[in-house]
């Protein structure tokens, strides 16, 4: 759809940069810098934020139930990191992203393209 043009172009780079921003936390916490990965974590949540807040925009223009399986699939990976850090358990946030985050962001990274940007391509 031509109305999510703009959106698309802007959402396209920010997952690029949060893609990145996951693999450079796990390099942040490897070096002892966990401050700085904590500050980096929340700027990887809050662009996951403005993707969400976009996707709600266009809920309606996409298949049922497509947004909010895609917001609850990144949310559900995103809350055990949250929770790891909340107790300063740097292994336990590690071992989270490793296993659990990445994976989970490299799926709905894929959804996103396949289901969401192929969805408004198409209209």
């Amino acid at each position: 759809m031509e109305r999510y043009a703009d959106v698309i172009k802007q959402m396209e780079p920010l997952i690029v940069t949060c893609s990145e921003g996951i693999d450079h936390i796990s390099k942040l916490i490897e070096q002892g810098l966990f401050e700085q990965s904590i500050m980096l974590f929340t700027d990887v949540v809050n662009a996951f934020c403005e993707i969400e807040n976009a996707l709600l925009n266009m809920e309606n223009d996409l298949p049922e139930n497509l947004v909010e399986g895609l917001v609850n699939m990144l949310n559900d990976s995103i809350r055990p990191v949250v929770e790891a850090y909340e107790t300063s358990d740097w292994n336990t946030v590690q071992t989270t992203i490793q296993v659990q985050l990445r994976p989970v962001f490299i799926e709905w990274k894929e959804r996103m393209n396949l289901e969401v940007f192929s969805s408004i391509a198409s209209q």
